[in-house]
């Protein structure tokens, strides 16, 4: 199958790498591999799962922050450790925004679907995260929830998501969520924009202009649209 125009929405290091191919790899700027990796954003191990929460107030969105949060931050990007002491992000998804009641329970030990989150280093091309080690990690997301008075029982069907996951899902990225890391004011401005060195090849998604995250990838897919008609006006746009 061929293309006049092509909208791009994976990671911009796919591209940089040659995962489709040599020619593409003109479409920006040379990109070397160790500083890739240097500057790839954060990786998660997550667990999706059934299960009860006690304690509490417990809300739709919650975050239970490490006590040492430099720490945390240090062992991510420079020891490219999980940390010790997590931060854990836990999505109550059968909880309103505003009631922390449950809408619905699961069954009649009034489990509900939970998903909680802790940060790793975005290494899963390089590192394998075993079932110890996975283990291990769950430990500590426990530890950080009982800290902050929440206590997961009973969990249920548990599906765990690692960084090597992730880097299979997204190649390139060694299971990078967010592109190049975010650090500075200038972060934005220096992520590729929309429109690219190959005509026709048009970029969206988290890891280019204006960042990562729902409502700004959602931006860069409206700005590359209207890059599209613009670079095509007059064209028939609606059919092959």
């Amino acid at each position: 199958m061929t293309a006049d125009m092509i909208l791009f929405n994976g990671d911009k290091t796919a591209l940089q790498s040659g995962y489709f191919g040599n020619e593409m790899k003109k479409a920006l700027p040379k990109l070397a591999p160790e500083k890739a990796r240097a500057g790839r954003s954060l990786s998660a191990l997550t667990w999706s799962m059934l299960g009860r929460i006690e304690g509490g107030p417990l809300h739709h969105h919650m975050v239970c922050f490490s006590d040492d949060y430099g720490r945390e931050f240090d062992q991510l990007f420079r020891q490219k450790a999980v940390p010790h002491d997590p931060t854990v992000y836990l999505c109550a998804q059968d909880r309103s925004l505003s009631d922390d009641q449950p809408t619905h329970s699961n069954n009649a030990h009034g489990s509900e679907r939970l998903f909680c989150l802790i940060n790793a280093p975005a290494n899963g091309d390089q590192k394998t995260y075993d079932e110890e080690e996975i283990k291990g990690c769950e430990e500590r997301m426990r530890r950080r929830l009982e800290a902050c008075g929440l206590e997961l029982n009973n969990p249920q069907w548990v599906e765990t998501t690692s960084p090597q996951d992730f880097a299979a899902l997204y190649p390139a990225t060694g299971g990078a969520l967010y592109g190049p890391v975010s650090h500075g004011w200038r972060a934005s401005f220096q992520r590729p924009g929309v429109k690219t060195a190959c005509p026709g090849l048009y970029l969206a998604g988290g890891s280019v202009h204006p960042g990562p995250g729902v409502p700004m990838a959602a931006l860069s897919g409206l700005m590359a649209a209207k890059a599209l008609i613009r670079d095509h006006e007059g064209r028939d746009l609606t059919s092959p």
